[in-house]
């Protein structure tokens, strides 16, 4: 009885399940519109949002989240029905991408655009609404769909499409020449971070350009009231920064042809050539360009001439530095050479070497001679640094060190020489010095634990634990421990 039961309920539920599907299928053909995308209104509230997830899995539909629905209450319970939602088929994702970006247009529906393997148009739009003239972006796109004709792979003539590349969806509607928007042409764009499942509309933006007609392969085109030209032919742009176009290039032989514009600097009206440069469209101009010319090779030659001077001038300064300085240092020098004399030196005079940089010194106390007095000890007073060498001897504080007493260069202190060395000094001497310290043998206590075996008549009793004097600080919990230190 209990099978009969369970078979009978798989048998209404798998029917309920075809009748959800058939319901949702003739709804989707009853409410599909123009755009070519199905829309369900009106739909009973015995359904709920994960049926429609099911269904839409279930049968290669993407299922708009923004759907929308009501709260209803029926004989006391409260139910959600969705009133409106769309179904969006994934075989004709960009059809609605398309539909999204061209809604309003009078198009062709998408699945009537055509695709050549070599389409390409050139598209130039301000992205993210910035429309500074310096952010202009300009790009060719080789994946178009466009319902209108096509010239050696490009699209042409009027009609609208879609193209599309890693970072931008962009529609368009106008006329076109190999490729090139060509009169007044429509773009909508949408970054592709924007377009997921479906578009976030908000985030469309939308620009219209209007260009003249080609001419020699060139065209003017205005974009935020300012004008610019297209080069079809080199497929490039010359960016839009003139205030108008009084006369269009011409169908003239190569080389020969010009636009004149206005330009938004001076208010004056230049020819222009196919690469964007300006030149004189009267000999008012002319005068004026070669003037200006002129003054600029004038301010160049005056730049010229100063930095000429400054350097002149800079050469000298340091000249006259060097010459002072080699008069202060033979100065220096022989004013220190009667020092030099050994004779006239003492014990407990104060002797001095400049040493390791000029101006920089190290003195000491002479302690003794040695039997010539070709040598003389010193006892180091101040160095530069403690761990400078003399002949091998370190020039720490209070080191005894053996000098020559003649050809190296010491000689008896001037005082203004001790006044230096005393500013300079950064010598160390070490000593070693002795302090009581607590003994870590014993902790300071003067005796340490230790274990013996007893035992009487031969007979062992066992181990026993007593105190004894502590041999390392003998017995005072002392010792005598030594450091060593750094003074100045």
């Amino acid at each position: 009885m209990k099978r009969t039961v369970v078979l009978l309920l798989f048998s209404i539920t798998c029917l309920v399940c075809v009748a959800q599907e058939k319901l949702f299928k003739t709804a989707i053909s009853n409410g599909a519109g123009v755009d070519g995308f199905y829309t369900i209104n009106n739909t009973s509230s015995k359904y709920s949002i994960d049926d429609f997830r099911s269904f839409a899995n279930k049968n290669g539909y993407y299922l708009d989240p923004n759907y929308k629905s009501k709260t209803i209450s029926r004989f006391g319970d409260v139910a959600t029905q969705i009133t409106t939602i769309r179904f969006i088929p994934k075989s004709d994702y960009l059809s609605y991408i398309n539909y999204a970006l061209s809604r309003g247009w009078t198009s062709k529906p998408f699945k009537e655009y055509r695709n050549s393997q070599n389409a390409s148009a050139m598209l130039y739009f301000y992205p993210n609404g910035n429309k500074n003239i310096g952010d202009l972006y300009y790009y060719q796109y080789d994946n178009v769909y466009w319902s209108g004709d096509w010239d050696e792979g490009r699209i042409s003539g009027t009609g609208s499409g879609l193209a599309f590349n890693n970072e931008w969806y962009v529609a368009f509607k106008g006329i076109f020449h190999k490729g090139y928007p060509s009169g007044k042409v429509v773009f909508r764009w949408l970054s592709r971070k924007n377009v997921d499942v479906v578009c976030d509309v908000s985030k469309i933006q939308e620009m219209t350009s209007n260009s003249g007609t080609f001419h020699d392969d060139m065209a003017w085109f205005e974009i935020g009231g300012k004008y610019g030209f297209i080069d079809a032919a080199s497929r490039t742009l010359i960016n839009p920064q003139f205030g108008s176009v009084i006369d269009d290039f011409m169908d003239t032989p190569s080389g020969s042809n010009y636009a004149v514009v206005k330009n938004n600097k001076d208010g004056l009206d230049w020819k222009m050539n196919r690469s964007g440069s300006l030149f004189a469209y009267s000999d008012a101009q002319q005068k004026k360009i070669d003037d200006e010319k002129a003054a600029t090779e004038r301010a160049k030659r005056e730049a010229e001439a100063k930095a000429a001077e400054e350097r002149r001038i800079a050469e000298e300064k340091a000249e006259e530095e060097r010459r002072l300085a080699e008069e202060k240092r033979l100065a220096y020098l022989q004013k220190i050479k009667p020092y030099m004399d050994k004779n006239k030196w003492q014990r407990g005079d104060r002797l001095c070497l400049e040493f390791g940089r000029e101006g920089q010194f190290v003195t000491g106390t002479l302690e003794e001679w040695n039997g010539d007095k070709s040598k003389c000890r010193i006892k180091i007073v101040t160095s530069p640094n403690g761990n400078m060498s003399y002949n091998g001897d370190l020039l720490t504080k209070n080191n005894l060190i053996w000098i020559p007493t003649s050809g190296e260069g010491w000689h008896k202190a001037l005082p203004e020489e001790i006044e230096a060395a005393n500013r300079q000094d950064n010598s160390i001497y070490t000593q070693s010095i002795s302090t009581l310290a607590k003994c870590p043998e014993c902790s300071g206590t003067g005796y340490v634990e230790y274990t013996y075996n007893e035992s009487i008549f031969g007979i062992p009793l066992g181990s026993r634990t007593g105190t004894r004097k502590c041999s390392r600080c003998d017995g005072t919990g002392f010792i005598m421990k030594s450091q060593t230190v750094k003074s100045l």
